[in-house]
């Protein structure tokens, strides 16, 4: 392997030549003051004037929507006022005073003959005295069913015990079932005819007005007939709609009830 040195005569020479070059460097220069722009006079802020107030017009009141009138219900409660007086001037009814309702619409069928069933008014509160009408539009599969049509169950007691009124093709027909028994008496006519005709189908406006123990019954806004009801017993109680089914055939029979109200008694 070959080695190179270094001649100690040349780094000699090189040193000095640094040295000379070193010694003509010259002081570096000062640096020269950058000029500096005085500062200038700033404005003194201006006041700001306040804002003036100024005058809010106070928003004006706009009144409540008002209800609009149920004008169809007032002729309703006034029709039935009507016909309140007249049942007290004929002595169907004690009482002047009492409250409107208007009952639930209604329509149903049934077939099991020789049965009834109840069906929700729409009134759940007891009554006593009271005036009911409704239209009533009924029919039966068969024209050869037996006692058939729509009517009214009342004074329905917490035992079962309660009233009933129809009203059949033929007849009125008013009875009562008590001590919870599994079939219904006819209660005895009072005055008047409980005879009725109509066709299959057939359609009547009803009206049954509750007096005490007084019973008395209007088709078409006709006296028909008034009944007695026992004075001591089962004289309030709750009310419903009911069909009466004369026949098993088919649809059985067929009830609706319309324009149903109530007064009341005081």
């Amino acid at each position: 392997m070959q080695h190179k040195f270094f001649s100690p005569v040349l780094f000699i020479l090189i040193v000095l030549s640094l040295l000379v070059q070193g010694c003509s460097f010259g002081a570096p220069p000062e640096p020269t003051a950058t000029p500096t722009n005085p500062p200038t006079n700033t404005p003194k802020p201006t006041n700001t004037p306040a804002p003036t107030a100024t005058n809010t017009a106070t928003p004006t009141k706009t009144p409540l929507p008002t209800k609009t009138p149920n004008y169809a219900a007032t002729e309703q409660v006034s029709a039935m006022e009507t016909r309140i007086r007249e049942y007290v001037d004929a002595g169907y009814l004690s009482s002047l005073d009492g409250s409107y309702t208007k009952l639930d619409d209604f329509k149903d069928e049934m077939a099991m003959i020789n049965y009834l069933q109840p069906f929700p008014s729409g009134y759940t509160k007891l009554v006593k005295d009271f005036v009911l009408r409704a239209h009533f539009k009924w029919e039966s599969a068969t024209n050869t069913a037996n006692l058939s049509g729509c009517g009214f169950i009342f004074h329905l007691t917490n035992d079962g015990d309660y009233y009933m009124i129809f009203l059949d093709r033929s007849t009125l027909w008013v009875g009562l079932n008590e001590f919870n028994r599994n079939y219904v008496s006819r209660v005895g006519l009072t005055s008047g005819s409980q005879r009725v005709k109509f066709d299959n189908p057939a359609e009547a406006d009803f009206t049954v007005i509750s007096s005490g123990t007084k019973l008395v019954a209007l088709v078409n806004d006709q006296y028909a007939a008034t009944y007695s009801m026992k004075l001591d017993k089962y004289t309030e109680g709750r009310l419903f709609y009911t069909i009466v089914s004369g026949t098993n055939k088919d649809y059985g029979t067929r009830c609706e009830i319309t324009n149903a109200e109530l007064w009341t008694v005081k």
